[in-house]
């Protein structure tokens, strides 16, 4: 029965992004499910059921600028010591991509998480401008958003530590994406990276504003 729910609301989160990171939560314990892990899926399909009428909204008034928001959760889960990565991306108002998943190896520090979210972000981001040019729109280089300044004056500086010696490839990657203006790295404030609501649980108020404004209202 537990197994047979999670793969409902996996198949939801392809249009309810609000949901992807509690449902990867508990999709982790599918072998072996306890009562309050049944209990968390039932607020899950409560909170599914009392918002049936929320949909991304897409508007025509906008621009071709592309534009993303990562972040990292460093050790979010006590079980096996392991954090999230995630990301959403834009063009112009509009919401095209997302992405919420649990890191595959133990992260030493919360620069190298973040770090990791950059790298794959800005190939996210590199990859969806070649898109888009390849449909014959015009774009300016994309806009990535990171809310970690250790992280972005790492690569801003190219300066090479013996303790970062195991993140080089990723640092010297984003550092050349930025040198050739492929791609920007601007800093934002905690309040407004889009990108927790695909990393951690949130706090209520917190987790309808992000919602708003990612693009999901009650159509």
């Amino acid at each position: 029965m537990y197994q047979g729910m999670i793969e409902s609301l996996q198949y939801l989160t392809a249009s309810r992004l609000d949901i992807c990171h509690v449902v990867n939560v508990c999709a982790e314990y599918q072998l072996n499910p306890k009562s309050s892990h049944l209990t968390a899926v039932r607020r899950i399909l409560k909170y599914v059921n009392g918002t049936p009428t929320f949909e991304l909204y897409y508007t025509k008034d906008t621009d071709n600028r592309l534009k993303g928001y990562c972040a990292a959760d460093w050790v979010g889960s006590l079980d096996d010591i392991r954090g999230s990565i995630g990301g959403c991306y834009f063009i112009g108002n509009n919401l095209v991509s997302w992405k919420s998943k649990k890191q595959n190896n133990l992260i030493l520090s919360i620069s190298e998480a973040e770090l990791s979210t950059l790298e794959s972000s800005s190939a996210q981001l590199v990859q969806l401008k070649q898109l888009i040019e390849e449909c014959g729109m015009i774009s300016d280089f994309p806009l990535l958003f990171c809310n970690n300044h250790s992280a972005i004056h790492c690569f801003q500086e190219l300066v090479r530590r013996p303790r970062n010696k195991h993140i080089d490839h990723q640092h010297s990657y984003i550092h050349e994406l930025v040198k050739e203006k492929l791609i920007a790295i601007e800093h934002v404030g905690t309040k407004a990276q889009l990108a927790e609501v695909f990393i951690k649980p949130l706090i209520s108020n917190k987790f309808c504003t992000l919602r708003i404004f990612i693009g999901m209202f009650e159509l």
